[in-house]
């Protein structure tokens, strides 16, 4: 009876021991990992689509003619940052307002891809604003 009473204290200890250690949680790598989904949109991204929903309220009579820009992607928050940009006759992009904080808007990563934005193109590095 005693000697069923420490081995009982021993497996006792050995369960909490691996339970302290972590030896029972999921792997945090491996091909059962859970991870982040990737964002869809990369940085240069020229975007179509409903920009009175990602955040365009200003009064435009020439909305058709305008796109989101994707600054930049923050993983550490999981934030997109963007702007608005006009297509020109040309195929080419401007920029609707000044470079500023103000003309900078983020949003959450589903809150963005929900916006159901389309890939129209994309503006060469050289012209993106800085993050």
């Amino acid at each position: 009876m005693n000697r069923s009473i420490y081995c009982g204290c021993l497996l006792l200890c050995a369960v909490l021991a691996l339970l302290a250690a972590g030896c029972l949680a999921p792997a945090a790598t491996g091909p059962g990992a859970h991870t982040a989904p990737l964002p869809v949109y990369a940085r240069g991204d020229v975007l179509a689509g409903n920009m009175t929903a990602a955040g365009y309220d200003t009064f435009d009579p020439d909305i058709a003619g305008v796109r989101a820009l994707v600054l930049g992607f923050e993983p550490g928050s999981d934030m997109y940052v963007y702007t608005f940009v006009r297509t020109l006759p040309n195929g080419s992009y401007s920029y609707v307002f000044s470079e500023s904080w103000e003309a900078k808007l983020a949003r959450p990563r589903p809150v963005f891809e929900a916006y159901g934005l389309g890939k129209v193109g994309m503006m060469a590095e050289e012209y993106l604003w800085k993050v």
